[in-house]
């Protein structure tokens, strides 16, 4: 092997990592803008704030007819939305761990059929709310978003939900929020 074939190697062993260091960078770079979008939404978008009552047409079989539980949390997904599939199992997770006097219910604005069919896809098993304006009612920013809602529906915590610790760490929220409001 010549020198100029040893520097062309070198040279094209270089160009190769330079553009896989790129495309991680650029990969991180548009997954912290996905999970900063709320916090970054357009003004009077920023999510529901605390004591708003939510717009939702819960069937009385989901709410609870009438008692309905302490604290519902809502999760916000659209079957487009591509870190939704991604969030999915830390609804369903959460979901799994609730209180008695607790419930988890999704909610979408997309159609009824294709939401279920794509939660159908996803293993989760949980009830759906859907409805044309239901995100936008809502001042919800993006998704995927969740909500916990006292059984009036006041909204006691929102935050984008990309984790179970996030969607823990609110119900932790909430549940304190509504200890010292029985109090």
């Amino acid at each position: 092997m010549t020198a100029l074939w040893t520097v062309i190697a070198l040279l094209s062993v270089i160009v190769v990592v330079d553009s896989v260091a790129i495309i991680a960078l650029t990969r991180q770079i548009g997954l912290l803008h996905l999970r900063g979008g709320p916090q970054h939404a357009p003004q009077g978008r920023r999510g529901p704030q605390a004591g708003r009552r939510l717009q939702l047409d819960v069937p009385p079989a989901i709410s609870g007819n009438g008692s309905g539980p302490e604290l519902v949390l809502y999760g916000f997904v659209r079957p487009e939305c591509g870190s939704c599939a991604a969030a999915l199992p830390a609804f369903t997770s959460v979901a799994s761990a609730l209180r008695a006097s607790e419930r988890a219910v999704l909610v979408s604005d997309a159609d009824e059929a294709r939401t279920r069919d794509y939660l159908t896809r996803h293993g989760v098993t949980l009830p759906l709310v859907t409805g044309p304006q239901a995100l936008q009612a809502n001042d919800i920013p993006g998704t995927p978003y969740a909500v916990v809602a006292d059984r009036a529906g006041h909204v006691i915590a929102a935050s984008a939900a990309f984790s179970a610790e996030q969607l823990e760490a609110m119900l932790g929220q909430a549940r304190r929020a509504s200890q010292v409001a029985a109090a």
